[in-house]
């Protein structure tokens, strides 16, 4: 309360930032009310497993600059956007906006990701923005992506968005539009 008019009873802050970290897990937490959920960059073998990610304004898991990730078993749903602000919300995102290196061996496996009752979101959103506005070529490229075993349940146009990349492998996801 007391963010804005259009902000008010809305998610607001971070729930978990991590920067430059190197062989972290986080595993089994629930994260909702904030808006966003979990914010890493430039690090080194993290796992990100079993956690309950809903009741966001935002994303509910951004990644940038990361060498070493696997995402997998983890439940997002139900986002809560402003409508007043148009909110773009992303349930797993990647990028490269103000990186010196791309992320690379990433695997995102099994989890579960609806809309459910909330607003509809960009559920797996891999933009490479350094490289689509010519700013950058195939040294920043996405390398070696694994997406399988995923449910996604959502009614957004963005179902699984991957900019460019090298090495991908997307199998066994099954995406429902509600």
């Amino acid at each position: 309360q007391g963010v804005s008019e259009s902000s008010d009873g809305l998610g607001y802050g971070m729930a978990l930032v991590m920067r430059a970290s190197s062989g972290n897990t986080v595993e089994n937490n629930e994260f909702f009310d904030f808006f966003r959920g979990i914010a890493m960059g430039s690090g080194f073998d993290a796992k990100i497993i079993g956690n309950d990610v809903h009741s966001l304004r935002m994303d509910g898991m951004n990644f940038s600059q990361m060498q070493g990730i696997l995402i997998e078993d983890n439940y997002i749903h139900d986002f809560a956007r402003s409508t007043a602000k148009s909110d773009h919300a992303d349930m797993i995102q990647f990028w490269t906006n103000n990186t010196d290196a791309p992320s690379t061996d990433i695997v995102i496996r099994g989890n579960v990701l609806t809309s459910g009752n909330g607003d509809s979101t960009q559920t797996i959103f891999m933009r490479n923005d350094l490289v689509d506005r010519g700013l950058r070529g195939e040294e920043m490229f996405y390398r070696n992506v694994t997406i399988e075993q995923n449910v996604i349940v959502n009614g957004h146009v963005h179902g699984i968005t991957l900019g460019e990349t090298n090495h991908v492998r997307i199998r066994n996801n099954t995406l429902l539009r509600n």
